[in-house]
């Protein structure tokens, strides 16, 4: 458990990442988590959804691993539907479900 960051040479075109929180799980999956605070839920558009597909493509890139890769929100009041959420998101999770 824990963050992981990649960052690049700014001289490459590569794109780095920050994973805000990672289980790598005994149960053959590692959930990347995003946190983000929002005073209502949360809305996953078309260009966050291309930043957390980039988020995944790099870490994979960087850990050769044959667990299963899923993304996980963490979110202050959930997770507003949408076809990139549905397609990204493994699953939402809220303050409330912590706390």
């Amino acid at each position: 458990m824990g963050s992981w960051r990649k960052t690049y040479p700014k001289m490459t075109k590569k794109s780095g990442a920050q994973i805000d929180l990672l289980f790598d799980r005994e149960d053959g999956m590692i959930s990347l988590c995003e946190i983000k605070y929002n005073a209502k839920k949360f809305s996953i558009d078309k260009a966050y959804a291309a930043e957390l597909a980039n988020k995944i493509k790099v870490f994979e890139a960087n850990f050769k691993t044959s667990k299963q890769i899923n993304m996980v929100m963490l979110t202050s009041f959930g997770l507003k539907p949408s076809i990139w959420a549905e397609s990204l998101i493994a699953d939402a999770v809220t303050l409330k479900d912590l706390f």
